[in-house]
């Protein structure tokens, strides 16, 4: 099954889930939304931020990487096959990526 993630501004956690499609949503949200190293007990867990303080394309390229590493590393099942972004995002800070996703369960 072939899908797309569009990341948004940070949303509530949700603990209960209508169906795998929103747990599986919810999962690659959380860990591209954390830092690696802040997670006591997991320091591995997350994305590479070091994207923010890259210009433009650089930031751009550096951020599908991590965010594909993160993704296969910590969301079992799923590999990425592109991350978009907004055309109109040039500032690092408002990069509104959106992830396509293949799930292999």
């Amino acid at each position: 099954m072939r899908f797309r993630i569009e990341l948004e501004e940070p949303q509530k956690l949700q603990f209960f889930h209508t169906s795998w499609l929103a747990k599986t949503v919810e999962e690659v949200r959380l860990v591209l939304s954390t830092a690696i190293g802040s997670v006591p007990g997991n320091r591995d867990y997350g994305i590479d931020m070091s994207y923010m303080h890259l210009p433009g394309d650089a930031a751009k390229s550096a951020y599908a990487s991590a965010a594909a590493d993160a993704i296969e590393k910590f969301v079992p099942g799923l590999r990425v096959n592109r991350v978009d972004f907004d055309s109109n995002a040039e500032v690092t800070e408002n990069l509104k990526p959106t992830i396509e996703v293949t799930s292999y369960e």
